[in-house]
């Protein structure tokens, strides 16, 4: 084909600069690289592409490409700007795998505030050198794309940003073009380079037109529906395999609240620590945010009922101030606290967010400080337990009932438990304090065995461990068992101070029971979760607790820089305190052993790369030239001429028609292997050139 190198020239550079820029440019962006200038890597990646494109078609390209890729690591270990802004960005990457499973942080001098262009554009350059170079070889390029796909994998698992579009737009593009060409650059190059071409156009529309079409209205004007869904599909694969229900779709989604829990999916969890929402509320202490209350009890689950009703602040209240809830992104349902001024209908157990809003403020209002002592004044002339109220038979209030079998064992533990309480707020004191007592906080539970109909029977009788998701069903139950109001609520637990912005996280999802207070008028938070600080009961109250709050890190409380968002469901990770951030680790001593190991593994890798494409050469003539071509530079070492003998099998696999005899070949094996052992003799110090140099077998 006319024209032919050229075309391969410019395919190879293109397609290498369309995924190394764009790969290492989505990393940036995604990651919030600090002051990395997107121009630079620009241009830095469409020279490198282009000179590892033009130099990989020459017969030395790959040793001047090889030794081009040892510069940039050399600078880097060399240059202490290089090298401060190598460990800044190792420790922005790994400080957020910190946050989401508890791995060491690398060290920095700057603790990820300083500029990272250097490393950014080193990586860009090595990805540019080793793309080109593959390229413009026209062999299978699966290495190729899954080095390229690296930083982006890196920059979307647990971070709550995605890659700028236009970035995201240039990898997905150099990846089609590089598929659909793949086969035919193998078989054909010249064709190969054509078919880039020519479907380089249809590609980059057919391309548009998705990133148009995906959100509802634009791509451009709603990028944040692009990033939930690419975020929400990432968080989701781990959950599949347990999650095949008629209802998974929505589960698997972190926007959506679930109608239903199902507590035989309530196993093991991981602690996952990325940014939900940020909350500034008008006191200091532990706040609640419910998001939706289950009232339905089955035995092996949550439901929530249908129906609308009020909630709000009791009359005797008093006002705190305004609290700001921001969420990363759209929820379906809108968090309140506990209490809101104004009386809110709740539809099905929760705020439907029709308005697909991220921010809403409420005045927030506090029980008085001295309610307890209300409710026990008022009830001290009390004739009679209050929990008897509820034990003659099994209410069909949806706030009391209870399945048969359930009611069952749960009245006869209830009446071990309770000796005399009055009030119902005594008989929730009592109950909390007997479910904390009755296991340990545990995210590593198991699922309760199938063979089991009753979740909360099975906690507090046979598990010795349990989370949130346990304590606050079995508080609940054993409520409703004693006739008080009760129902199970799932939304976000955290420490709050006085005006300012608080970073909620995945991690402080909770669940806890609320029940009804008849002398106040009110719901009630009950926490029955232990607290994994010491032996103090969890407080029960939104506004200025008796008992010490959480512990935040000044990570949690500052707003992360990214990681994803979405929100935890039944049974995830809740409000415990965050992992203590491990010492980081000191890389001063990896700088002088990453060099040796880079250049080691340098050689190495083109040395089994020249090999591999050495056997790619097929039948005895190809083997022939190839033994030859070696043994001229053994015989150059050795500064001696190549035999003739050998020379002219040689003109015969090349020239010949017939080509060489198995005993031929044979004979130009011999002469390489004596040549070999001929340049060993001469000292050690010709095994590597042996081995790295000349790549012999």
């Amino acid at each position: 084909m006319k024209h032919e190198k050229l075309l391969r020239f410019l395919t190879a550079a293109l397609l290498s600069f369309l995924l190394s820029f764009g790969a290492v440019a989505s990393m940036a962006t995604g990651l919030e690289l600090n002051e990395v200038s997107m121009g630079k890597l620009a241009l830095a990646a469409a020279c490198v592409c282009a000179a590892a494109a033009l130099l990989g078609g020459t017969r030395f390209g790959g040793w001047f490409l090889a030794f081009a890729a040892l510069l940039p690591a050399w600078y880097l270990l060399r240059n202490e700007t290089a090298w401060g802004q190598l460990q800044d960005m190792l420790y922005k990457i790994t400080r957020y795998y910190h946050r989401a499973y508890g791995w060491s942080m690398v060290d920095s001098p700057f603790r990820g505030t300083g500029p990272m262009e250097i490393p950014v554009l080193i990586l860009g350059i090595w990805l540019g050198l080793y793309g080109g170079f593959r390229l413009s070889r026209g062999k299978n390029c699966t290495d190729v794309l899954l080095l390229a796909a690296l930083p982006l994998i890196a920059s979307v698992i647990v971070n709550d940003t995605v890659p700028q579009p236009q970035y995201l737009f240039l990898w997905l593009l150099g990846v089609a073009l590089t598929l659909l060409s793949n086969g035919v650059r193998r078989e054909n190059p010249a064709w190969g380079s054509a078919a880039v071409l020519l479907a380089l156009v249809p590609a980059a529309l057919v391309l548009g037109l998705l990133f148009r079409t995906v959100p509802r209205s634009g791509y451009d004007k709603h990028p944040d529906e692009l990033q939930q869904k690419i975020v929400d599909w990432a968080q989701s694969l781990p959950d599949l395999w347990d999650r095949v229900t008629e209802d998974m779709a929505e589960k698997v989604d972190g926007t959506i609240q679930p109608e239903s829990i199902n507590l035989k999916n309530t196993g093991p969890r991981i602690k996952r620590v990325y940014p939900v929402m940020e909350v500034t509320a008008p006191m200091s202490g532990t706040v609640y945010l419910r998001g939706q209350h289950y009232d339905i009890y089955t035995g092996a689950g949550w439901q929530a009922s249908q129906g609308q009703e009020s909630f709000g602040a009791p009359r005797t209240s008093r006002e705190l101030g305004r609290i700001d809830i921001r969420t990363r992104t759209v929820r379906d349902v809108l968090y309140l606290p506990y209490y809101p001024e104004e009386n809110l209908t709740l539809t099905d157990g929760a705020i439907d967010n029709q308005d697909r809003e991220k921010e809403s403020a409420y005045t927030m209002r506090g029980l008085p400080s001295h309610w307890r002592n209300m409710v026990l004044s008022a009830t001290a002339t009390a004739e009679r337990p209050f929990f008897a109220l509820g034990r003659a038979e099994n209410s069909e209030d949806r706030n009391l009932h209870l399945p048969d079998g359930t009611y069952a064992w749960a009245v006869e533990k209830v009446a071990h438990i309770l000796s005399g309480e009055v009030s119902a707020t005594e008989v929730a004191d009592t109950i909390a304090q007997y479910v904390r007592n009755s296991a340990r906080y545990d995210l590593d539970t198991e699922r309760m065995p199938w063979e089991h109909t009753d979740f909360a029977q099975w906690f507090l009788e046979e598990s010795d461990t349990g989370y949130c998701v346990h304590f606050a069903t079995a508080a609940t139950v054993l409520l409703r068992a004693a006739g008080v109001e009760a129902r199970y609520v799932e939304g976000y637990m955290f420490t709050a101070r006085n005006g300012e912005e608080v970073t909620v996280t995945a991690d402080q999802a909770h669940a806890w029971a609320e029940y009804y207070e008849p002398l106040l008028g009110t719901w009630i938070v009950l926490e029955a979760t232990p607290a994994d600080l010491g032996d103090d009961p969890v407080p029960t109250e939104t506004a200025e607790p008796t008992q010490k709050p959480m512990e935040t890190t000044e990570e949690t409380t500052k707003a992360p820089e990214t990681e994803p968002d979405t929100p935890e469901i039944s049974g995830k990770d809740e409000s415990v305190p965050d992992v203590p951030e491990k010492k980081p680790v000191d890389l001063t001593w990896l700088r002088w052993l990453l060099l040796p190991v880079l250049i080691l593994g340098t050689l190495e890798g083109q040395r089994w790369l020249r090999i591999r494409l050495r056997h790619r050469r097929r039948g005895r003539n190809g083997r022939a030239l190839e033994l030859w071509r070696q043994l001229e530079r053994l015989h150059w070492a050795l500064k001696t001429p190549a035999p003739e003998e050998a020379r002219a099998l040689a003109e015969k696999a090349k020239y010949s028609r017939d080509g060489i005899s198995r005993e031929e070949l044979a004979v130009m094996k011999d002469y390489f292997d004596q040549a070999r052992n001929l340049l060993q003799q001469r000292g050690w110090h010709w095994k590597p050139v042996q081995r790295w140099l000349f790549a012999t077998e």
